[in-house]
C-alpha cells in the first residue's frame, strides 16, 4: 500500500451562501476520507472488487444498478466489524 494522505476540506461546501451539506452527511464524507483517503484508484478497484461486496454481485460487464440498501448494508456492516475490533 502506498502511503498518500487524502486532501483535507478546510471549509465547508457552500453554495449561494447556505451550507451544501449538512452535519451528517459531512461527518460521512469526513469518514470516507479518513479511512480510504490513503488508497490509490487501484487499492480502491481491489476493495470493490472482492468477494462478499455490492459490487462484487452485480459485476459481469455490464452496468447494473447497485441498490442503496445493499451498498448502505454492506458499509454499516463494515463499519460494525471496525468497531468491535476498535474496542
Amino acid at each position: 500500500m502506498t502511503d498518500r494522505t487524502s486532501p483535507e476540506i478546510r471549509s465547508p461546501l457552500v453554495f449561494q451562501d447556505k451550507p451544501v451539506l449538512d452535519e451528517d452527511a459531512e461527518f460521512s464524507i469526513d469518514q470516507t476520507f479518513r479511512i480510504y483517503g490513503k488508497f490509490d484508484g487501484l487499492q480502491l478497484s481491489y476493495l470493490t472488487h472482492k468477494e462478499d461486496t455490492p459490487w462484487r454481485g452485480v459485476f459481469s460487464g455490464k452496468n447494473k444498478i447497485i441498490s442503496e440498501e445493499r451498498i448502505g448494508d454492506y458499509f454499516k456492516q463494515l463499519f460494525d466489524i471496525e468497531h468491535r475490533s476498535a474496542k
